[in-house]
């Protein structure tokens, strides 16, 4: 079996300049835990995960008040907190390649690539 017939297709993605707080959103929005990243060529620059937004968030022992937290979030770019070497697979690849990819990497997802289009995850 190929990583085509199992990725899923056209997946959602986001660009690097915008918002933490707005990445966050849009991943609520459309139940989704990783966000790949595409610079304005569509081109892949990197990944964000919910993990990676939830650390990026302050400490619930924080003495700022929400609405500092709120503008501190709003300025903070995905670009700041993505992972930039991500780690991809070709759509043609076994889907027991890709697996393994994933395990030896400590990865939950692969973005899948056609030459340097996105088309899966």
């Amino acid at each position: 079996m190929r990583v085509k017939d199992i990725m899923t297709r056209n997946p959602v993605y986001i660009s690097p300049s915008v918002s933490v707080t707005d990445a966050k959103a849009l991943m609520m929005k459309q139940k989704i835990s990783k966000l790949p990243v595409l610079d304005e060529s569509k081109r892949l620059v990197g990944i964000i995960t919910k993990n990676d937004l939830n650390r990026a968030s302050p400490s619930a022992a924080t003495t700022l008040d929400m609405y500092e937290i709120g503008y501190l979030l709003s300025k903070l770019t995905v670009e700041k907190v993505m992972h930039k070497n991500v780690r991809t697979v070709s759509e043609d690849e076994v889907v027991e390649e890709a697996a393994r990819i994933m395990i030896d990497n400590g990865i939950g997802c692969l973005p899948v690539m056609k030459g340097d289009l996105l088309v899966g995850i």
